[in-house]
């Protein structure tokens, strides 16, 4: 989902002593351990070695292959979604990145998770009114897709629930903390229908989560906001294998528990 520490125009602090890393931050820091592809494309030869590069850390040979299997088999809108993430995960240049997916939402715009991304890019660079366009957007048609498919790839289970968080994080960002509040409980209420396993969607369940209980803590909720971490915990607890952004979610989590407890024992 995705936030920087930074002042916003409705003069609310989002900053905190202590603060853990924030959703944002876990999930673009220039490295190989957040940056991480969890498909392998099997049935495209070169994708699968872009993939590897990417996932290897050698996010600079990675470019270079997913720009090759564009040059011998043609443009593809998962090429363009992954250099996006590249470039604004591993060389923290957002402009590229939002180049890309303009492109990708251009030749192909039938290509949901393109614009699940952009509305997350958005977000972050501060462009709230666009960011919400774009999920609104994706999350339509996410939602048509699954009315008519009954179920969708992983990938896109994880961007339907980033895109809800993140809507509940442009109002976070905004300093309407009770809006921000309506929109992660939509969101957590979906979940426990459990149309989505967690297995399916762990990054968009711990994203979504994570922000709940930001909101929760902003709003001196301290109760609710340590139960709302613990029972995303101990769902996840249950994964034998975790992947690199997933276990960077955890990390936050834990540090916003160990931030809320101290607040308890004042």
């Amino acid at each position: 989902m995705d936030h920087h520490e930074h002042s916003c125009s409705c003069g609310h602090d989002h900053t905190h002593a202590h603060a853990p890393m924030t959703p944002h931050e876990a999930m673009h820091q220039p490295s190989e351990q957040t940056s991480y592809v969890a498909y392998d494309y099997p049935d495209d030869h070169y994708m699968k070695a872009a993939v590897a590069y990417h996932n290897a850390g050698d996010f600079k040979s990675a470019v270079l292959a997913y720009m090759q299997r564009d040059q011998r088999m043609g443009p593809n809108p998962h090429v363009y979604l992954q250099l996006a993430r590249l470039y604004r995960s591993c060389f923290s240049d957002a402009k590229e990145a939002l180049r890309y997916l303009s492109q990708c939402a251009k030749e192909f715009p039938g290509f949901i998770a393109g614009y699940a991304e952009m509305g997350d890019l958005l977000l972050e660079a501060g462009q709230y009114d666009k960011a919400v366009r774009c999920l609104n957007y994706a999350i339509k048609n996410y939602e048509g897709a699954m009315l008519a498919l009954s179920a969708l790839p992983n990938e896109d289970f994880e961007q339907y629930i980033y895109a809800r968080a993140n809507l509940g994080y442009v109002r976070y960002e905004q300093g309407q903390l009770d809006k921000a509040l309506r929109q992660f409980r939509s969101g957590q209420a979906f979940l426990m229908q459990g149309i989505i396993p967690y297995e399916c969607a762990p990054g968009g369940y711990l994203h979504l989560h994570l922000g709940l209980a930001m909101v929760l803590r902003d709003m001196n909720q301290v109760p609710e906001a340590l139960a709302c971490l613990r029972a995303i915990q101990e769902t996840a607890a249950g994964r034998a294998e975790m992947s690199p952004l997933e276990r960077a979610y955890l990390e936050s989590i834990q540090g916003l528990e160990t931030e809320l407890l101290e607040k308890t024992a004042e």
